[in-house]
């Protein structure tokens, strides 16, 4: 939005976020940083709006009194909000835990039960990390969504009946969420990531990948310390290249195959029980040898406790 904004010379941002939640975090701080001389103003923090409107009865009566066109309405169970990548349904009834939450009505597919009782096979190649194509089909990054939006929704995959978040603000809200062609797509890449990387580097990517999502849910995702993290993953990312083929079966997405995994890992012959493969099982005798030492040493000095039902 800033580079359109400076287009136009606007020098204000206005959002509807309200002031519990963590969109209004994102708007603020990735403003403040990318364009600090714009000057935000959220109305549902401004004190003569709030006179006014206190919630979201006095707004409806509003709208409806002007006769705006709005969706939202007080007989409504509960509210959406949606974008590309997923909508949330929350407020009304799924405010109260007593409420089960099928009532609500998935807006990106089906619920579980809803689900084509037939499996669908769906593959996804990745180049560098990105998904270049479903089901052999080229595709950009917008439409592999979009795709994986359609055939997940169909599945009922990437629909959360209840998820209690922990919003920045320190309030906890109840919704369903959904994200199918989130869901999807992460499913794939992370099957591949298992093929890719090893022990330390999994590790490594785990705990970037956790610095960096929460970096971007508090609004932080331009600072230095984000393109520090991003540029550690850069080098993982660019050996994610591989085909993974998914079976989707009501509210699944499971491993069925992988093909072209040019920096795979995994090797079929060394992972293998059977006599085949460049790996001696005699070798790991050294190798115990080895461990055994610390082991044996923690034992002596007394500091191993064992369980009760070990103690003779």
């Amino acid at each position: 939005m800033i580079p359109e904004m400076k287009k136009r010379g606007a020098t204000v941002l206005s959002h509807g976020a309200t002031g519990r939640g963590n969109d209004q975090v994102r708007f603020q701080l990735c403003t403040n940083m990318l364009a600090p001389e714009v000057t935000v103003y959220a109305p549902w923090r401004d004190r003569e709006f709030l006179k006014k409107f206190p919630g979201r009865s006095e707004m409806i009566d509003y709208c409806n009194s002007y006769k705006l066109p709005i969706k939202a309405s007080k007989n409504a169970p509960y509210s959406t909000d949606a974008n590309l990548l997923g909508l949330t349904h929350e407020a009304g009834k799924l405010e109260h835990l007593t409420t089960e939450p099928w009532f609500v009505t998935p807006g990106m597919g089906v619920l579980p039960k809803d689900a084509p009782d037939t499996p669908e096979s769906v593959s996804v190649r990745f180049e560098k990390g990105r998904p270049v194509a479903i089901n052999g089909k080229a595709t950009t990054a917008f439409q592999a969504i979009q795709t994986a939006n359609a055939i997940g929704g169909k599945h009922a995959v990437g629909i959360a009946t209840h998820l209690v978040e922990n919003r920045f603000v320190g309030i906890k809200s109840r919704g369903v969420y959904e994200a199918p062609g989130m869901e999807l797509l992460g499913s794939a890449y992370a099957f591949l990531l298992q093929l890719v990387l090893d022990r330390r580097g999994r590790e490594l990517f785990d705990q970037l990948s956790l610095f960096v999502s929460k970096q971007i849910y508090q609004g932080y995702g331009f600072d230095l310390a984000t393109h520090m993290a991003r540029g550690a993953i850069a080098p993982i990312t660019n050996l994610v290249t591989g085909t993974i083929k998914l079976k989707l079966y009501k509210g699944r997405a499971e491993f069925e195959a992988a093909e072209d995994v040019p920096h795979q890992m995994y090797s079929e012959a060394n992972a293998s029980m059977e006599a085949i493969g460049s790996f001696d099982h005699a070798d790991s005798e050294g190798f115990l040898r080895v461990l055994q030492v610390s082991a044996r040493a923690l034992a002596a000095n007394g500091q191993v406790t064992a369980p009760a039902w070990a103690k003779v």
